[in-house]
């Protein structure tokens, strides 16, 4: 995940953080995770809202990786049954 500047009309900035994923057949594609919206209203209750977001976006992506993951237990010891078909 990234965070997505999109400078307005006005000059402010809006910021959104994105996700890239892949759609087989169709390619690359993207999605909007979270709005946390302009520069100018963020600056009021953060001191850097962009260095905030970004590092919430690296948060983001390392908690989708943790639930992404899998873990398998093997018990060595435990002898495997012979199956009839």
């Amino acid at each position: 995940m990234y965070l997505h500047k999109t400078k307005k009309s006005n000059g402010d900035i809006y910021l959104t953080i994105r996700e890239k994923y892949y759609v087989p057949k169709k390619g690359s594609r993207e999605r909007i995770v979270e709005c946390p919206g302009c520069v100018s209203l963020l600056k009021e209750k953060y001191d850097d809202p962009i260095a905030f977001f970004t590092q919430r976006a690296k948060e983001l992506t390392e908690q989708k990786k943790v639930e992404k993951s899998a873990s398998i237990n093997i018990d060595c010891t435990e002898k495997m049954r012979k199956f009839d078909s």
